[in-house]
């Protein structure tokens, strides 16, 4: 029912000779934001950030255990 109602809103929209303008110069406005070096740079750089692991991140620290008999406690005021 969806699907059907979305196919009759863009089949009326691309009827419409100034909203098939209007959609056809946004979609060539955004490929050419998009192919702009440093636009792919950018979307690049989320990319990677996302797959690879922060130093300092959260779910790090949940793993690690730290054995508080090895270390020497200096100063307790802190």
């Amino acid at each position: 029912m969806l699907a059907r109602l979305i196919k009759v809103v863009i089949g009326a929209a691309m009827r419409n000779k100034a909203v098939r303008s209007a959609l056809i110069v946004a979609l060539i406005k955004t490929v050419k934001w998009t192919i702009r070096p440093s636009t792919r740079s950018r979307i690049m750089a989320f990319f990677t950030n996302l797959i690879k692991s922060v130093p300092g991140s959260s779910k790090r620290k949940k793993d690690q255990i730290i054995d508080l008999d090895e270390y020497t406690i200096v100063d307790d005021r802190h």
